[in-house]
């Protein structure tokens, strides 16, 4: 009775096997490993902090521009993607070239208490070249981001490379047929800017986008091109650049319009003038008449008078 009993018991009343309970527990223990790596992946993963300190790198070249330095002095060199144990961020690097009204100590303590309103530190390196500052912006464990300050021993390197431009630039206003005269580079006005001024006076018959064309194939191998500002009434102002920046800004004025509408079409004249003779008959024809009818009378070879 005792074996059938265990032989019913072993059949009918265990649902699983040794087998299918050794395969759950694997199940079990791998299901649970995976949500252990998990956990832990998701507790150690770098943060993004790439949303947080974009902003801060478009607030310091903000802080940049309000305290007059033109906009376009700061060109953005690169952005690098740092992924670290921790966090995962972008590091910008900027160049800048102060204008010549701006001390760099100055605009250093101002930009050192500025950020540090926003949590922001700054960190100047050392520089082996004169007239060349180096600064560090960090939040917390993140540089995010790193600027040249380039001031006036710097500016001056790359003025060879304008001048061969507006050389260039020149000699393609020459060939297209503007005279030597009406082109003329003015330093005056520009306390808003670091480049100088190139006006061009056109002649008649030249249409300032085919010295535009020129001028944009003549300086391309020299690393240069022309950008379209704004156009106003009989002036096209453009921006003569290099890949470093401007050189200068182009304005170039169209040839006022001629007055001959004022003082009537060619047209018009003639029609008036064949017009005039023609009244002129008209007004003359009655004094004929008139004096044909006064003669009359007065002719002493008359029928009447031979009659009397």
């Amino acid at each position: 009775m005792v074996s059938a009993d265990r032989e019913i018991n072993n059949g009918r009343s265990y649902l699983f096997g040794w087998g299918d309970i050794f395969v759950l527990s694997l199940l079990i223990t791998l299901f649970g490993a995976l949500g252990f790596s998990v956990a832990t992946y998701m507790k150690q993963r770098p943060v993004n902090a790439t949303p947080l300190l974009v902003p801060l790198a478009e607030q310091f070249v903000d802080l940049l521009t309000d305290n007059f330095i033109p906009p376009q002095n700061i060109r953005l060199l690169r952005e690098d993607a740092v992924v670290s144990s921790q966090e995962r961020y972008t590091v910008r690097r900027y160049e800048v070239r102060l204008p010549d009204t701006i001390n760099w100590p100055g605009l250093r303590k101002l930009l050192v208490e500025s950020l540090a309103r926003k949590q922001v530190t700054v960190v100047e390196k050392t520089s082996e070249n004169k007239g060349q500052h180096e600064i560090v912006l960090s939040l917390g464990r993140c540089p995010f981001a790193e600027a040249v300050f380039l001031t006036r021993e710097n500016n001056a390197v790359a003025e060879p490379d304008c001048s061969e431009v507006l050389d260039v630039a020149r000699q393609a206003m020459l060939a297209v047929g503007v005279v030597s005269g009406a082109i003329s580079l003015e330093t005056r006005d520009i306390s808003d800017r670091s480049y100088p001024t190139l006006i061009v006076h056109m002649p008649p018959g030249i249409a300032p986008l085919r010295l535009e064309n020129a001028l944009a194939d003549a300086v391309a191998p020299f690393d240069g091109y022309l950008e379209f500002v704004e156009e106003k009434e009989l002036v096209r102002v453009s921006r003569l650049c290099r890949k470093s920046g401007p050189c200068a800004e182009l304005h170039i004025l169209s040839p006022k319009p001629d007055n001959d509408n004022a003082q009537g079409t060619p047209s018009d004249t003639p029609t008036t003038e064949n017009e005039a003779p023609a009244d002129k008959e008209l007004n003359q024809q009655p004094s004929s008449t008139s004096e044909t009818t006064s003669t009359e009378p007065e002719n002493p070879e008359s029928p009447v008078q031979s009659l009397s």
